[in-house]
């Protein structure tokens, strides 16, 4: 019997996010959702699947407070849809205490979203 992968809780979110795919190769992208684990996002940009990227994410997990995310990860997959691509990013380097605000974040938008 395999075990399916238990899918981290998804929370809506609309913002602004620039990517580094390459050094001085810069696409734009909307989050769509966040996770723990990775961030759909949408954009003009075709990116290939396996691509290595670099994201600084800004988020305030308490009010009046910003915190920016500094991680690396790589693009796990693309679909083609009526408002770009939607990229999936899976987050595979970051730091304790952004992984701390991250999932302060989370919590955050949890109790909004319900």
């Amino acid at each position: 019997m395999s075990k399916e992968k238990e899918r981290a809780p998804r929370f809506r979110i609309e913002q602004a996010i620039t990517l580094e795919l390459t050094r001085e190769r810069f696409i734009q992208a909307e989050g769509l959702n966040l996770s723990e684990s990775g961030l759909l996002m949408v954009t003009d940009s075709d990116v290939e699947p396996m691509t290595n990227i670099y994201l600084m994410l800004t988020v305030s997990p308490v009010e009046d407070r910003n915190h920016q995310i500094i991680c690396e990860g790589y693009i796990a997959r693309v679909e083609k849809a009526s408002d770009g691509y939607h990229l999936g990013i899976h987050f595979s380097s970051m730091e304790d205490e952004d992984k701390l605000v991250l999932n302060e974040y989370l919590a955050v938008l949890a109790a909004k979203q319900g």
